[in-house]
């Protein structure tokens, strides 16, 4: 394993250079090297090798890729990588399904009895000219063939099983040979690479615009079209007019091609005084001058309400806690400075909770039918049924909170309750 460290303005940046053969093994005595993950559930990958002619079903169990199922393949007549059309090579990469192509629409002589379509040429493909179109992973006719135009090819009994597993967006890495580590050695990759990512999001919520320019190729570009310098002069005009941002991602998978190329993919929730947005989010990466950076990235939009919702209700959680516990200093920290309600300011508001909590002992506060709308970046109207059960006192009411921030740092800017 080599690694590569250094330090730019106190912030760690790790690089991981090559996996060269510090103990790689043969397949089935080790961990697969090809993916790496943080997530919940279960995911399948397919990956191809080249070199055997072998397509592995993979399947993400407890962050562990498990190869469930190995099945041969025809590839294209030529060996290498892709570069153009009619060469007949198949390409080496990260890609994903886009689809599947039913039998009665396909020539079942040449295809068999399907076929899903992968996103060649891809964003890194197109940043290096390569050209082409039509790379499928299919079934097989009854022609005798013994290779492609460069599509991958299986017979259709293998296909039939992984038409029950494969759907749309399920990633196919293609790559002259697959390797595989032993459990501690890959527990160490794939420990750095998440730092790494963790450290590139640290840089990007720093909003440091020559810190964030080091993780970038001189090559790159994104789905808008974008070349490095427009890139960065957006960024720069967006750190420059965002008075804080928060960036939260979830279910992080790498996918390695080898010592060539990698990717990146998680959710992604960017939160700030300007803009909110969330989605899905594919960082590719490629070495130069001994460096892994960043070449292309994609964003793939979704609503932001859901994943709001479910950090909004996060939130209502602890503060219930804290309220319920009557821990005064802890309850108002929930709320922000220039908090203001009916009884006043967030002092004036303070003394009020004072005075209820040492007259009275809560037994419970429930609540119920929350809903969350989003008023703009970094404001959010929430309303529900809350109930409330002291000493002295019992009430039902519908209690509405306007909410400022972002995950991790909401804060009650405004609060009203009104009786049922």
């Amino acid at each position: 394993m080599i690694l590569k460290v250094r330090t730019f303005k106190g912030s760690l940046f790790i690089v991981l250079i090559s996996i060269i053969a510090p103990t790689i093994l043969e397949a089935g005595e080790g961990v697969l090297g090809n993916i790496f993950s943080d997530i919940k559930g279960q995911r399948n990958v397919i990956v191809v090798e080249k070199e055997s002619k072998t397509l592995y079903l993979v399947e993400i169990r407890e962050n562990i890729p498990e190869i469930i199922k190995r099945y041969p393949v025809l590839l294209g007549k030529n060996v290498g990588d892709k570069l153009r059309e009619g060469d007949r090579r198949t390409p080496e990469g990260i890609y994903f399904i886009t689809g599947f192509i039913p039998p009665w629409r396909l020539n079942s002589r040449l295809y068999g009895i399907g076929a899903f379509p992968i996103n060649y040429p891809n964003i890194v493909d197109r940043i290096h000219h390569k050209t082409g179109y039509g790379i499928w992973v299919h079934g097989r006719g009854d022609l005798q063939r013994s290779n492609t135009n460069g599509c991958i090819s299986v017979d259709n009994g293998a296909f039939k099983e992984l038409k029950e597993v494969v759907s749309r967006n399920t990633p196919v890495v293609i790559t002259p040979r697959v390797y595989f580590l032993s459990p501690d050695e890959y527990q160490y990759v794939r420990s750095e690479l998440l730092q790494r990512l963790k450290t590139f999001i640290g840089v990007w919520e720093g909003g440091e615009i020559g810190e964030y320019r080091r993780w970038f190729s001189r090559e790159f570009s994104n789905a808008y079209g974008e070349d490095l310098r427009e890139y960065l002069r957006r960024k720069e005009d967006i750190f420059n007019s965002e008075t804080f941002r928060k960036i939260v991602i979830s279910e992080p998978v790498i996918f390695k091609e080898n010592s060539k190329e990698l990717m990146y993919q998680f959710k992604q929730l960017y939160c700030s005084d300007r803009h909110l947005d969330y989605g899905t989010k594919r960082l590719y990466m490629e070495s130069e001058d001994g460096e892994y950076r960043i070449i292309a990235e994609e964003f793939m939009q979704e609503p932001p309400k859901s994943v709001i919702q479910r950090y909004i209700t996060g939130f209502l959680k602890q503060w219930l806690t804290a309220w319920r516990s009557q821990d005064l200093e802890r309850y108002i920290t929930f709320y922000h400075p220039d908090f203001a309600s009916s009884i006043g300011d967030l002092n004036a508001w303070k003394r009020h909770k004072s005075r209820i909590f040492s007259s009275q002992t809560i037994k419970s506060i429930n609540i119920r039918d929350v809903t969350v709308s989003i008023l703009g970046p970094a404001l959010y109207d929430v309303s529900f049924i809350q109930e409330y059960h002291a000493t002295n006192l019992q009430d039902r009411g519908l209690k509405r909170l306007l909410i400022q921030g972002c995950p991790e740092n909401f804060r009650i800017l405004q609060e009203e309750w009104r009786p049922l």
